[in-house]
């Protein structure tokens, strides 16, 4: 009889250990979402038109927040409401190759524009950053701000 308690404690034990950590990988997913989630819906966010849902990826980072702000009204201007395919997104890491640093992820695709029977080639690439303890955020279109 004891044997049969003992068994079902470490069952019981390691069947809770298992669903805390698919719920723990699942809000860290959601709470630090990796960048090429982020760079995911900054992009759908831009062909919606929906801006507020870009500027949110900014997280509380008041300095980001501003650029978002801004290089998401020229993402729209020039994609916004085209028609989207063969959408590819491309991930760097930092220097040191770590996730604690600046990412860079480039959003490959091809759109065109309501009217228009060519397909163009479009290029977004998105900077993000980690803050202790590691959430990441966007911080703007490097198109607009760097190499």
């Amino acid at each position: 009889m004891k044997q049969n308690r003992l068994w079902l404690v470490i069952t019981a034990s390691g069947l809770v250990s298992i669903v805390l950590c698919c719920g723990i990988t699942a809000f860290a997913f959601g709470m630090l979402p990796p960048s090429a989630i982020i760079a995911r819906r900054y992009f759908d966010a831009v062909i919606k038109e929906d801006s507020e849902s870009a500027i949110e990826l900014a997280g509380s980072d008041w300095d980001c927040k501003n650029v978002v702000k801004e290089d998401v009204k020229k993402d729209i201007a020039q994609f916004g409401t085209a028609e989207t395919r063969n959408v590819a997104i491309k991930v760097y890491y930092g220097g040191d190759g770590s996730d604690e640093g600046f990412q860079t992820a480039t959003i490959e695709f091809e759109y065109r524009e309501s009217g228009q029977s060519e397909w163009q080639r479009g290029e977004i690439r998105l900077m993000t950053d980690s803050n202790m303890p590691g959430f990441r955020y966007l911080c703007g279109n490097l198109k607009y701000h760097g190499p």
